[in-house]
């Protein structure tokens, strides 16, 4: 999960530098999605979210200490970036069978929101999709409900999918609504999920980013 804080801290950068002095902030929208769970705390929200994530990612670390000790040197990092590259190649050539490539976010702007939105959806599309909703259905489908665990899975994959297609159509950047472009976007959430579940959520969403990045230099 490390292995995204460079992908976190671009993004963060660039947020503060496109939305300095606008009234209208310029956010992915799974980021948007997160900071509003807490909106309760007021004007403390945006603190709250700051913190949460730190300490989420503080306790992950401490926890699984002796592990990153060993996995986060820089050529493991590299390899995760070089593999997250070629994946994204691969969802590139497997998706353009569907006629048409698709964004994480509609076209007008500069290359450098466009740059700043790619990044937003490889660490927040896949943190919630893939490491909270799709993880959360699984242990659900598997725990609770008893289902077996090959079939918790799959049914974990395709609902995540589903929401993950479904958040593209929301907000005032959202897409108009068709049926292609929906169960475009639940395949590619599905291939991503896979990634996710084999590869782990820094290929994942490496995987991601670089997807995006090509489909806009398209």
């Amino acid at each position: 999960m490390l292995s995204v804080i460079p992908l976190v801290l671009i993004y963060t950068l660039f947020g503060v530098w496109i939305n300095w002095g606008n009234t209208f902030e310029l956010r992915n929208g799974a980021d948007v999605l997160i900071r509003r769970f807490f909106y309760f705390m007021g004007s403390w929200g945006e603190v709250g979210y700051i913190l949460s994530l730190n300490m989420m990612i503080f306790g992950v670390v401490i926890y699984y200490r002796k592990l990153f000790a060993k996995s986060l040197s820089p050529s493991v990092l590299t390899g995760i970036v070089i593999e997250g590259a070629i994946w994204s190649f691969l969802l590139l050539s497997g998706l353009h069978f569907a006629g048409e490539f698709l964004l994480s976010f509609p076209n007008g702007f500069s290359m450098v929101e466009q740059f700043y939105l790619s990044v937003g959806a490889g660490v927040y599309e896949e943190f919630l999709f893939r490491f909270c909703l799709l993880s959360v259905c699984k242990l659900t489908l598997f725990k609770v409900l008893g289902f077996t665990p090959v079939l918790s899975l799959i049914l974990a994959l395709i609902l995540s999918s589903i929401a993950f297609s479904g958040i593209h159509y929301m907000g005032e950047l959202g897409d108009s609504f068709t049926m292609n472009s929906f169960l475009f976007r639940t395949f590619a959430g599905v291939l991503l999920g896979s990634i996710f579940v084999s590869r782990g959520f820094g290929i994942a969403a490496y995987s991601h980013f670089f997807y995006d990045i090509l489909v806009t230099g398209l």
